[in-house]
């Protein structure tokens, strides 16, 4: 949930916090003039930066010669500074309407989110005596300072707690997921093309024979499903949630494995659709299911929740950086 994310809502992925961003004096920054060159010092002396640097925090000597903390500061902010910056401006903005609601956030709130993200890293085998092992793998692999993953781990277990107040579930939900979960669902492969003609061909390559696997990884332009043969996962009344309306009725409707379906638009795109499976419904008692309905409800209702709280407070937030490279840093990302 907003795991790792910016300051942009929609990069929610995210995902995906100010008062660091608006804080010191709108100073110009450093530049590399400020190394200064004074002569190396005679050999077997201690090298001590020169006396007009003195009042300047020193990064390193080399052969004598002082490297200054402000050009190691302007490198930093050049390359990674509006990055960080956001993650400040977006805990911020999250941390504000938490005090606002007069909410507390404990430590155990935050390993439990901890743990709640590796598991959706790790997969459902996680445990928590994993978590400083796999912490470590994410650090090294995936080059994701500590600091940073426990500043958004922060933030998210505080949308968490937001998110929380707001849950409200009904019996009619409950219902609707118990025929989603329990229902008839299909299994279906598609193939994506920009054009309708495209799908027309696509269609007529299938009824003489081709096998649609093969079509689907070499025609298909989705991103990911097209190296799986166009593949989807199983279809039922509601999920999986990022498959669009129009799409899960077309699929619904075909009745026996080898059923096509097409051209179906989109978006901007087209689809063709080949049945591949039918699940039947399973035998469960409504009642004997009711709370894991729930908590699967619960949770996904959560997810939605925190990620449009999210969104409203961005929306609303009036955000200023005050430093001159991280203001124009953001006036050119946001430039159309």
């Amino acid at each position: 949930m907003l795991v790792l994310t910016g300051c942009d809502p929609q990069g929610l992925g995210g995902r995906s916090d100010a008062a660091a961003a608006t804080a010191g004096a709108d100073q110009p920054a450093a530049t590399h003039a400020d190394r200064g060159s004074p002569a190396a010092p005679a050999a077997g002396s201690n090298p001590k930066p020169p006396a007009d640097g003195a009042s300047r925090p020193v990064m390193a000597m080399v052969n004598g010669t002082p490297l200054y903390m402000a050009e190691l500061h302007d490198l930093l902010l050049q390359g990674f500074g509006l990055e960080m910056a956001q993650q400040l401006v977006a805990t911020e903005m999250v941390r504000q309407e938490f005090a606002r609601q007069q909410l507390t956030l404990s430590e155990d709130d935050v390993l439990a989110e901890n743990d709640r993200t590796l598991r959706e890293v790790v997969g459902e085998d996680y445990t928590p005596d994993q978590r400083d092992s796999i912490l470590r793998q994410i650090q090294e692999k995936k080059r994701v300072p500590r600091e940073h993953w426990d500043v958004t781990i922060r933030r998210n277990a505080m949308l968490r707690k937001l998110a929380e107040q707001r849950v409200h579930i009904t019996d009619a939900d409950l219902r609707t997921e118990y025929g989603d979960q329990y229902g008839r669902r299909v299994v279906v492969r598609h193939i994506q093309v920009s054009t309708q003609h495209e799908a027309q061909q696509m269609l007529g390559e299938l009824r003489r024979g081709a096998d649609f696997a093969t079509l689907a990884k070499r025609y298909s332009r989705h991103p990911t499903t097209a190296k799986e043969g166009g593949l989807l996962p199983p279809i039922g009344p509601l999920s999986p949630p990022e498959i669009p309306d129009i799409l899960r009725r077309e699929a619904l409707a075909m009745q026996a494995p080898g059923d096509l379906a097409g051209p179906i638009l989109t978006g901007s795109v087209f689809h063709v659709l080949r049945l591949e499976q039918v699940i039947g419904a399973q035998a469960a008692d409504f009642e004997q299911v009711r709370a894991d309905l729930t908590e699967t409800l619960r949770q996904r209702q959560i997810t939605l929740l925190a990620e449009r709280i999210w969104a409203d407070l961005y929306s609303q937030a009036t955000i200023t950086f005050v430093d001159p490279t991280l203001r124009e840093k953001a006036r050119s990302e946001s430039a159309p």
